[in-house]
């Protein structure tokens, strides 16, 4: 760069004899390849005579372009004049510091006057850099090697540096390697030792690559790239789960077992599992479970004696927390595990039957009144009341009679006429209760139940009929005995 700033003073001002070029400028400063710059300069005839014939040859250097012969024309004493020749780069030049010499030619009174002029033009090739990964995932328990291939598809860069510029991840150490050249199309492979931060978790990436390097005018320069790459960080998950075939009934108190799993793989080591906010559940013996090491995929159970909490039926959110070490034996931060839990209440429904009439007698038909009863603490839904009996016969077009909504604490009827078989005895049938829970899952309630059936009476001679006979004959009776003791009378006179 020094170099570059002294020729640029050079410019500043060249006096030849009898001629002054000064006020050289160069547009662009700094010209791409494939690219047209311009040169501009002042010329001024210092001589206490005219110049003739001033003309201005450019003869560029490999990889500039420029103009032919240039014919400026006469100057008298103390004349000036501006002059311009464009000039361009070839496109697949490299950078670097190249010149234009202009060769000026000029007459006076004394003969032919030859002088030239060397203008530096700056030719800077930019690099541009390609880097991927070797690899877009890796698998790690929080160190590793990260392999890289950076190409350049630009102009020449030397003393590459490459290193990781990453708030998630660090390098270990620093990259020792560096890259004494890269020319356009080249490519190099190379290694860097990366460890994530601690509380950073499995996921994609975007890792910023610095690049370090010098130009081909000798500049150092720094670019940052961007690089995706998918990490898995090696890590306990670990995942409670309620043991299954188990209720959560309001109310109720019992020992609750749930299944601590660790789908990660890595140990997690001096695993403890409890709860602090009883929402669900109140903790009767100890909030904290000591499990031990867990292993990969591996899991244990835990026992906790609770109290379920008077809720109404329902999902819930009960919090876990849980801690554990590092294989070091550091305390790690306690995960917050929210376990979704069912709460709810099995639906409790009685039933009574009654007859009309009643008793019931053998070979008659009767009607006979379901009562159902919600003695729950949750509602029912559409609720069907079936009737089924092989003993009885039933008189209805259907065997089902439909209720509908039964809250808790309430109480419902339904009837079935039916008629009685001929022989006596205890008769069975069954009710069906179907319904809807509060979860609007189909629910089937079955209850069998005895009735008994009496035999029917003989039909005999009706107390009151007899007695009016009785009395009737025993009237005719009287009036014969008194009208005969009449007769008797009046015949002895």
């Amino acid at each position: 760069m020094k170099k570059y700033f002294l020729l640029l003073v050079l410019l500043v001002g060249i006096v030849l004899a009898d001629v002054s070029i000064s006020n050289i400028t160069t547009e662009p400063k700094v010209v791409r390849p494939g690219t047209i710059g311009l040169i501009t300069m002042t010329i001024k005839n210092v001589d206490a005579s005219a110049i003739n014939s001033v003309t201005a040859e450019p003869s560029p250097q490999f990889p500039i372009k420029a103009g032919q012969k240039y014919y400026l024309g006469d100057f008298k004493p103390s004349s000036t004049s501006s002059f311009s020749f464009p000039f361009s780069v070839e496109e697949n030049s490299e950078g670097g510091i190249f010149y234009i010499n202009v060769r000026f030619t000029w007459l006076n009174g004394s003969g032919t006057f030859v002088k030239s002029v060397q203008i530096p033009i700056v030719v800077k090739n930019e690099p541009i850099f390609l880097i991927e990964p070797q690899t877009d995932k890796i698998t790690t328990e929080g160190e590793f090697i990260l392999p890289l291939k950076i190409v350049n598809k630009g102009g020449v860069a030397k003393n590459i540096r490459v290193e990781l510029d990453s708030p998630d991840f660090y390098e270990i150490g620093k990259n020792k390697e560096i890259i004494q050249r890269l020319n356009k199309n080249e490519e190099k492979t190379l290694e860097l030792k990366i460890s994530m931060l601690e509380n950073r978790a499995s996921g994609a990436y975007n890792l910023p690559i610095k690049i370090t390097y010098i130009d081909s005018i000798e500049q150092e320069n720094t670019i940052i790239e961007q690089i995706k790459l998918v990490v898995i960080k090696k890590a306990p998950e670990l995942k409670i789960e309620l043991a299954p075939q188990q209720l959560l009934e309001p109310g109720s108190k019992k020992a609750l077992k749930f299944l601590v799993k660790n789908n990660g793989d890595k140990t997690a080591y001096a695993v403890r599992v409890g709860i602090e906010n009883q929402s669900v559940f109140t903790v009767l013996e100890g909030n904290y479970q000591e499990l031990g090491d867990i292993g990969p995929n591996s899991q244990k159970e835990v026992s906790l004696s609770v109290g379920i909490n008077d809720l109404k039926p329902g999902y819930y959110i009960q919090p876990f927390y849980i801690k554990l070490k590092d294989e070091k034996g550091n305390e790690k931060i306690p995960q917050l595990y929210n376990l979704g839990l069912d709460v709810q209440s099995i639906p409790k429904l009685n039933v009574f039957i009654a007859a009309k009439p009643s008793p019931m007698e053998t070979d008659q038909e009767h009607v006979l009144t379901v009562v159902v009863s919600n003695v729950g603490i949750t509602p029912v839904k559409s609720l069907v009341v079936e009737l089924q009996s092989e003993d009885l016969i039933l008189q209805e077009v259907q065997s089902e009679q439909y209720i509908g909504s039964l809250a808790e604490d309430d109480f419902s009827s339904v009837q079935f006429k039916i008629k009685t078989p001929p022989a006596e005895g205890k008769k069975r049938l069954k009710i069906r209760l179907k319904f809807l829970d509060n979860y609007n899952k189909e629910q089937v309630i079955e209850k069998n139940m005895e009735i008994r059936v009496y035999k029917k009476k003989e039909n005999g001679p009706n107390p009151l009929f007899a007695a009016a006979a009785i009395a009737i004959v025993g009237g005719i009776l009287v009036w014969y005995f008194k009208l005969r003791k009449r007769k008797d009378k009046h015949a002895d006179k």
